[in-house]
């Protein structure tokens, strides 16, 4: 008995020991310096894993930053994840909801109704998006203002109701189907040069925190 319980103990050594192996070279790891632990105790490191890990199975040339603070009118606003891609530069929020959700592009606010059939009101994501897209067209002035793209994340909990969205250049998705997106996107609008001029531009605005 005692030598089954040993063997056992072993082999979970031995996976847990291969786990955070393979987690200690993964670009996330790289990049925040985030312990396999403390992405698995964290459920926000966690999320930021899991978006990373898919936005970097996109095709062509590109550069991910994650966790960045943006100054918007003196005030830093939290962005998730930017991917600079050949094809673009793609901003990245996610919101956490769980009923179904109703919202347009062009209105100031979307709707979450719950389980209960209460209805509660939450900023437009898009127009956030937005907004922080214009910041970053400040901070990159070398950069063409059409090479800009919106991703608004919801978790898989919700259900979309009725999303309304009439502009080529936004997204709105669940995280589930963010690997599915990469696939779509293509074309060249920026070279490796530009790609790595703007996340050296955009580096110092990420925040990676204990």
């Amino acid at each position: 008995m005692m030598l089954w319980i040993v063997l056992i103990l072993a082999a979970l050594m031995i996976a847990v020991c291969v786990l955070v192996y393979r987690h200690d070279n993964t670009a996330f790891s790289r990049l925040t310096g985030y312990s396999f632990f403390e992405v698995l105790m964290n459920t926000r490191k966690k999320y930021l894993h899991r978006i990373m890990k898919q936005l970097d199975q996109v095709a062509g040339e590109h550069r991910i930053l994650i966790d960045l603070q943006v100054p918007v009118n003196n005030k830093a606003y939290s962005v998730d994840a930017v991917l600079v891609h050949e094809s673009g530069i793609y901003i990245i929020n996610g919101i956490q909801k769980k009923g179904w959700i109703t919202g347009s592009e062009i209105h100031p606010e979307w709707v979450e109704t719950k389980h209960n059939k209460e209805h509660e009101a939450f900023p437009n994501p898009v127009m956030v998006n937005k907004r922080l897209i214009y910041a970053l067209r400040d901070l990159l002035p070398d950069i063409g203002k059409d090479v800009y793209g919106s991703v608004t994340l919801f978790s898989d909990a919700c259900s979309f109701q009725k999303i309304e969205i009439q502009s080529l250049d936004v997204e709105v998705l669940k995280v589930n189907e963010l690997k599915s997106w990469t696939t779509q996107i293509g074309g060249e609008v920026l070279v490796k040069e530009e790609i790595d001029k703007v996340y050296q531009a955009l580096a110092g605005y990420m925040n990676f925190t204990s």
